[in-house]
C-alpha cells in the first residue's frame, strides 16, 4: 500500500476508537433496562399468585378489588368517584420574541388525596400504600410527580377548566393560574391518575406486618431531603379537635382519637385539625391517626397495576425486546469499529 495512503487511514481508524467507546456506552443503557424487564418478567412468572388470608412477611404476588373504607373521593379534574387520586400542573415555558419556547415546562403544581381502602381477593384484605403509587423523579425542571404506570389517566390541555373542583381552585392560587395560562398551548397540559373502587388490581412485591409502623419508603426519603424545611403538616400533635357538621370538640391525644376510631365514636366522615393546621381536613390525613381496615398485612414498595397479569406481562416484554435490539445494534457496532481498526 502506498504509504501517502496509509498514513492517513490509520490516523482516521484510531480515531474512530473514541466513538466505538460512545456506542458500548449508549448501549449499556438499553441492555440495563432489557435486564430489568427480564428480571421483573421472571420474578412475576415464578411468583405464585397467594391468597391474602395466606401471604406471609417478605415478597408475594396478590390479586384483588379495590375497596373504599372511607368515603369516595372526587377527582378534580374528571370528576370520576375513586378511593386516591393525584393531579399535576405542568407548564411556565418562557416565549422569545420570535415565538419559540424558551425553556422546557416545569411543574407548577401537585397534589395526592386518598381516603382509606383496602385490597380484597374474597378471602381477606390487605392495606396499600398509596403514596408509593408515586414516583418522583428529578429533571431540569426540577421534582417531577408521576404515577405509574398503568393507573387511570386524564389529560387535559390548555388553560385551568372553569369546572375544577372548588377545594384544588382556591389551592392553586394566582401565581400558579398566571404561569399555566402564559404557557405555549400544547406544552400545558395537567395530568390527573385516579384508582377507583371495584377495580381489579395486580400487586408484586413487599408484604409487612401492618400493626408495625410504617417505615418511610426510600421515595419518601428522598422527598425529606428535598425539603428545606420541615413541613408542620406532618408533625404529630395532642391538640387535636374534632369537627361534624357544625359541632366541633377536643382537644384530643393522638392516642384518643385512634382509640375512638376504633370503637366508633368518630367516623371516618369526621374533620379534624391541630395547632399546625390552619382547617380542618379529613380526621384520616392527622399525621399519626391510624384507621382499623381490619387488615393484618400491608402492601408496599412493588408493582401495582390495574391492567390484567398477561397484559403486564406482555408490555414488559415488549419493553425488554425492543431495548435488547437497540442495545444489540450499539454493541455490535462498537465491536465491528473495535475490528476493523
Amino acid at each position: 500500500m502506498d504509504p501517502d495512503l496509509y498514513f492517513p487511514l490509520l490516523a482516521a481508524t484510531k480515531n474512530l476508537k473514541p466513538l466505538s467507546y460512545m456506542l458500548f456506552a449508549l448501549g449499556a443503557v438499553p441492555l440495563l433496562v432489557c435486564i430489568g424487564c427480564l428480571v421483573y418478567y421472571l420474578r412475576a412468572k415464578l411468583t405464585p399468585t397467594t391468597p391474602i388470608n395466606e401471604i406471609k412477611e417478605g415478597r408475594a404476588k396478590v390479586k384483588g378489588m379495590v375497596k373504599a373504607i372511607g368515603p369516595l373521593l372526587k377527582s378534580p379534574i374528571s370528576h370520576k368517584d375513586c378511593v386516591l387520586y393525584a393531579v399535576i400542573f405542568h407548564g411556565g415555558g418562557g416565549m422569545s420574541r420570535h415565538g419559540i419556547p424558551t425553556k422546557g415546562t416545569s411543574t407548577l403544581f401537585w397534589e395526592i388525596q386518598s381516603t382509606p381502602y383496602v385490597l380484597d381477593d374474597g378471602t381477606g384484605v390487605a392495606e396499600l400504600d398509596g403514596t408509593e403509587l408515586v414516583m418522583k423523579q428529578r429533571d431540569h425542571s426540577g421534582l417531577q410527580v408521576t404515577f405509574g404506570p398503568d393507573i387511570n389517566k386524564h389529560v387535559h390541555r390548555g388553560s385551568v377548566p372553569p369546572d375544577i373542583s372548588e377545594e384544588l381552585s382556591a389551592k392553586l392560587g394566582d401565581d400558579v393560574r398566571r404561569k399555566f395560562d402564559g404557557t405555549l398551548m400544547g406544552l400545558s397540559r395537567i395530568e390527573e391518575y385516579h384508582l377507583k373502587p371495584g377495580e381489579e388490581v395486580y400487586f408484586l412485591g413487599k408484604v409487612e406486618d401492618n400493626s408495625k409502623p410504617v417505615e418511610p419508603h426510600w421515595l419518601m426519603k428522598e422527598r425529606s431531603l428535598t425539603e428545606s424545611k420541615p413541613d408542620p403538616k406532618k408533625e404529630h400533635s395532642d391538640q387535636i379537635h374534632i369537627q361534624r357538621g357544625d359541632d366541633e370538640s377536643g382537644p384530643f391525644t393522638l392516642e384518643q382519637v385512634n382509640a375512638y376510631l376504633d370503637d366508633g365514636t368518630f367516623l371516618l366522615t369526621d374533620k379534624a385539625t391541630n395547632e399546625h393546621l390552619a382547617e380542618f381536613i379529613p380526621i384520616h390525613q392527622i399525621p399519626g391517626v391510624k384507621v382499623n381496615t381490619g387488615a393484618q398485612w400491608r402492601l408496599r414498595g412493588g408493582t401495582f397495576t390495574n391492567k390484567s397479569e398477561e397484559d403486564s406481562h406482555k408490555k414488559r416484554k415488549l419493553i425488554g425486546l425492543i431495548s435488547l435490539l437497540v442495545a444489540a445494534f450499539f454493541i455490535i457496532s462498537a465491536i465491528l469499529i473495535l475490528v476493523l481498526t
